[in-house]
Protein backbone atom coordinates (compact mmCIF):
# COMPACT_ATOMS: atom_id res chain seq x y z
CA UNK A 1 0.00 0.00 0.00
CA UNK A 2 3.22 2.15 0.82
CA UNK A 3 4.88 1.62 -2.29
CA UNK A 4 1.30 2.08 -4.40
CA UNK A 5 0.94 5.38 -2.62
CA UNK A 6 4.84 6.51 -2.94
CA UNK A 7 4.29 5.46 -7.07
CA UNK A 8 1.12 7.64 -7.01
CA UNK A 9 3.07 10.57 -5.20
CA UNK A 10 5.81 10.51 -7.48
CA UNK A 11 4.09 10.62 -10.75
CA UNK A 12 2.23 13.84 -9.18
CA UNK A 13 6.02 14.71 -8.36
CA UNK A 14 7.40 14.35 -12.00
CA UNK A 15 4.83 16.33 -13.83
CA UNK A 16 4.56 19.40 -11.58
CA UNK A 17 6.70 22.22 -13.21
CA UNK A 18 8.24 23.27 -10.16
CA UNK A 19 9.44 19.53 -8.67
CA UNK A 20 12.19 20.44 -6.38
CA UNK A 21 9.93 23.45 -4.77
CA UNK A 22 7.35 20.03 -4.06
CA UNK A 23 9.98 17.85 -2.00
CA UNK A 24 8.27 18.66 1.17
CA UNK A 25 4.74 18.96 0.21
CA UNK A 26 5.53 15.23 -1.18
CA UNK A 27 7.41 14.11 2.43
CA UNK A 28 4.08 15.85 4.21
CA UNK A 29 1.75 14.00 2.20
CA UNK A 30 3.46 10.44 2.17
CA UNK A 31 3.69 10.54 6.23
CA UNK A 32 0.14 11.38 6.60
CA UNK A 33 -0.92 8.59 4.33
CA UNK A 34 1.29 6.34 6.56
CA UNK A 35 -0.35 7.36 9.44
CA UNK A 36 -3.74 7.86 8.90
CA UNK A 37 -4.31 4.97 6.43
CA UNK A 38 -1.21 2.44 7.59
CA UNK A 39 -0.84 2.39 11.20
CA UNK A 40 -2.93 1.44 13.49
CA UNK A 41 -5.29 4.27 15.71
CA UNK A 42 -3.25 5.65 18.27
CA UNK A 43 0.29 4.48 17.05
CA UNK A 44 3.62 7.03 18.26
CA UNK A 45 5.65 7.76 15.03
CA UNK A 46 9.06 8.27 15.31
CA UNK A 47 10.93 10.02 12.24
CA UNK A 48 14.56 10.89 12.02
CA UNK A 49 14.85 13.48 9.03
CA UNK A 50 17.11 16.60 8.67
CA UNK A 51 15.02 19.35 11.36
CA UNK A 52 15.10 21.54 7.90
CA UNK A 53 12.48 19.11 6.69
CA UNK A 54 10.55 18.33 10.33
CA UNK A 55 10.89 21.97 11.76
CA UNK A 56 7.43 24.02 12.15
CA UNK A 57 8.43 26.48 9.45
CA UNK A 58 10.28 27.28 5.82
CA UNK A 59 13.08 24.91 4.96
CA UNK A 60 16.54 25.98 4.83
CA UNK A 61 16.89 27.64 1.40
CA UNK A 62 13.07 28.18 0.00
CA UNK A 63 12.88 26.80 -3.54
CA UNK A 64 10.21 29.52 -3.92
CA UNK A 65 7.94 32.22 -1.95
CA UNK A 66 5.79 29.45 0.09
CA UNK A 67 8.23 26.48 0.00
CA UNK A 68 7.11 25.01 3.85
CA UNK A 69 8.57 22.65 5.38
CA UNK A 70 7.06 19.10 5.79
CA UNK A 71 7.23 19.98 9.62
CA UNK A 72 4.77 22.80 8.55
CA UNK A 73 1.99 20.85 7.03
CA UNK A 74 2.73 17.83 9.80
CA UNK A 75 1.99 20.82 12.40
CA UNK A 76 -0.82 22.25 11.01
CA UNK A 77 -2.52 18.79 10.47
CA UNK A 78 -1.93 17.23 13.52
CA UNK A 79 -1.29 20.22 15.74
CA UNK A 80 0.28 19.57 19.46
CA UNK A 81 0.48 15.85 18.43
CA UNK A 82 3.22 16.87 16.16
CA UNK A 83 6.53 17.14 18.04
CA UNK A 84 9.87 18.45 16.53
CA UNK A 85 13.46 17.67 18.79
CA UNK A 86 16.10 18.87 16.99
CA UNK A 87 19.72 17.43 18.24
CA UNK A 88 22.28 19.70 18.38
CA UNK A 89 26.09 19.97 18.70
CA UNK A 90 28.79 21.61 19.89
CA UNK A 91 32.03 20.21 18.38
CA UNK A 92 32.89 17.59 16.73
CA UNK A 93 32.58 15.73 12.54
CA UNK A 94 30.20 14.50 10.62
CA UNK A 95 29.35 12.20 7.66
CA UNK A 96 29.15 14.04 4.41
CA UNK A 97 28.83 12.99 0.62
CA UNK A 98 29.66 14.29 -2.51
CA UNK A 99 27.46 13.96 -5.73
CA UNK A 100 28.70 10.60 -6.56
CA UNK A 101 28.03 9.31 -3.39
CA UNK A 102 31.34 8.67 -1.70
CA UNK A 103 30.88 8.92 2.12
CA UNK A 104 33.65 11.21 4.35
CA UNK A 105 34.24 12.23 7.85
CA UNK A 106 34.36 15.88 8.02
CA UNK A 107 34.75 18.25 10.66
CA UNK A 108 32.09 20.88 11.99
CA UNK A 109 32.50 24.43 12.02
CA UNK A 110 32.87 26.30 15.05
CA UNK A 111 29.89 27.14 17.08
CA UNK A 112 29.09 31.27 16.66
CA UNK A 113 28.42 33.10 20.12
CA UNK A 114 24.94 33.97 19.12
CA UNK A 115 23.89 30.30 18.33
CA UNK A 116 22.18 28.23 20.47
CA UNK A 117 24.92 25.19 20.61
CA UNK A 118 27.71 28.08 21.43
CA UNK A 119 25.08 28.76 24.56
CA UNK A 120 24.15 25.41 25.75
CA UNK A 121 28.11 24.51 25.55
CA UNK A 122 28.89 27.28 27.81
CA UNK A 123 26.78 25.28 30.28
CA UNK A 124 29.49 23.00 30.74
CA UNK A 125 27.67 19.60 30.22
CA UNK A 126 27.62 16.72 28.38
CA UNK A 127 24.38 16.60 26.91
CA UNK A 128 21.26 18.32 28.19
CA UNK A 129 17.79 19.20 26.95
CA UNK A 130 16.23 22.74 26.15
CA UNK A 131 12.59 23.23 26.00
CA UNK A 132 12.42 26.15 23.62
CA UNK A 133 9.36 27.27 26.16
CA UNK A 134 12.66 28.71 28.01
CA UNK A 135 13.43 31.16 24.87
CA UNK A 136 11.44 34.03 24.03
CA UNK A 137 9.20 33.59 21.06
CA UNK A 138 10.88 36.90 20.00
CA UNK A 139 14.48 35.99 20.69
CA UNK A 140 16.51 35.26 17.34
CA UNK A 141 19.66 33.30 17.43
CA UNK A 142 21.58 31.16 15.35
CA UNK A 143 21.45 27.25 14.68
CA UNK A 144 23.70 25.23 12.80
CA UNK A 145 21.92 23.61 9.92
CA UNK A 146 24.37 21.21 8.13
CA UNK A 147 22.95 19.00 5.58
CA UNK A 148 23.97 15.60 4.50
CA UNK A 149 26.14 17.76 1.95
CA UNK A 150 29.29 19.47 3.14
CA UNK A 151 28.26 23.50 2.82
CA UNK A 152 30.20 26.02 3.42
CA UNK A 153 27.82 28.35 5.46
CA UNK A 154 26.79 25.72 8.35
CA UNK A 155 24.51 28.24 10.79
CA UNK A 156 21.66 30.01 10.05
CA UNK A 157 19.94 32.84 12.13
CA UNK A 158 16.17 31.95 13.45
CA UNK A 159 13.78 31.64 15.74
CA UNK A 160 13.81 28.46 17.55
CA UNK A 161 10.70 28.42 18.96
CA UNK A 162 8.92 29.14 15.88
CA UNK A 163 10.69 25.93 14.57
CA UNK A 164 11.01 23.16 17.14
CA UNK A 165 9.63 22.25 20.43
CA UNK A 166 13.21 21.80 22.06
CA UNK A 167 16.70 20.55 21.43
CA UNK A 168 18.63 17.74 22.60
CA UNK A 169 22.18 18.91 23.05
CA UNK A 170 25.33 16.60 22.63
CA UNK A 171 28.89 17.99 23.60
CA UNK A 172 30.83 15.86 21.13
CA UNK A 173 29.99 14.04 17.82
CA UNK A 174 31.87 11.41 15.65
CA UNK A 175 31.09 10.14 12.71
CA UNK A 176 30.78 6.85 12.21
CA UNK A 177 32.89 5.87 8.85
CA UNK A 178 31.09 2.79 7.52
CA UNK A 179 33.40 0.07 5.52
CA UNK A 180 32.89 -0.42 1.77
CA UNK A 181 30.91 -3.80 2.67
CA UNK A 182 28.00 -1.25 4.59
CA UNK A 183 27.85 1.20 1.71
CA UNK A 184 27.93 -1.56 -1.11
CA UNK A 185 24.91 -3.20 1.36
CA UNK A 186 23.24 -0.48 1.81
CA UNK A 187 23.23 0.61 -2.49
CA UNK A 188 21.99 -2.95 -3.27
CA UNK A 189 19.00 -2.65 -1.05
CA UNK A 190 18.75 1.37 -2.48
CA UNK A 191 18.21 -0.68 -6.46
CA UNK A 192 15.83 -3.69 -4.85
CA UNK A 193 13.29 -0.62 -3.32
CA UNK A 194 13.61 1.36 -7.30
CA UNK A 195 12.96 -1.95 -8.83
CA UNK A 196 10.22 -2.84 -6.79
CA UNK A 197 9.09 0.91 -7.48
CA UNK A 198 9.26 0.11 -10.92
CA UNK A 199 7.31 -3.33 -10.70
CA UNK A 200 4.63 -1.36 -8.85
CA UNK A 201 4.54 1.54 -11.44
CA UNK A 202 4.41 -1.66 -14.73
CA UNK A 203 1.43 -3.29 -12.41
CA UNK A 204 -0.76 0.24 -12.41
CA UNK A 205 -0.32 1.18 -15.87
CA UNK A 206 -1.55 -2.27 -16.87
CA UNK A 207 -4.63 -1.75 -15.23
Amino acid sequence: MLVRKGVRLMQWFAKHRMRFGQRDTLMAQFVQFAIDSVFPKETVVTMYAHTGHLNYSQTIEPAHLNYYSAGHYLKEKYGENYRCIDIVTYQGATIVSDKYGAYAGSKLAAVPQRSIEYQLGQLGVDSVYLPMSKLQSSEALQMRMAGNGSIKVQFIYGYPQARVDGVLFVRNVDPVIKSERIIKEWQEGTKRMFKAYQEALGKMKAM
